[in-house]
């Protein structure tokens, strides 16, 4: 829940110190514990980043489910789209465009 509904999460969670122990005391038990493989051990990682109590806390890390971060890529595709349209309403125009003569051509006879 906490990677899945960050924002959510967060209000729970952010200002309340206890609930901030317990969630650390419960990432560090499930260390200790043999049952978890590989990928679940990284989503107890991301857990530590996502509640910023990692021991190195990582400057690139992002939850592709926070609001900020779908909002940020919604103005990014929108950004490109219209770069993308630009460029075609450019090659379009080229398209529109006939051939005409430069110069004009005498013929003495």
């Amino acid at each position: 829940m906490l990677l899945r509904l960050p924002d959510i999460s967060h209000r729970a969670i952010n200002n309340h110190k206890i609930r901030k122990e317990v969630i650390f005391w419960a990432i560090q038990t499930c260390y200790g514990s043999p049952m978890y493989d590989a990928t679940q051990q990284q989503q107890l990682d991301l857990m530590l980043q996502e509640t910023k109590l990692a021991k190195q806390i990582d400057p690139d890390y992002e939850n592709p489910f926070a609001d900020e971060t779908i909002r940020r890529k919604k103005v990014e595709m929108l950004e490109v789209r219209e770069l993308q349209i630009a460029e075609l309403e450019k090659l379009k125009r080229r398209k529109d465009r006939k051939p005409t003569l430069s110069h004009e051509f005498r013929f003495d006879l």
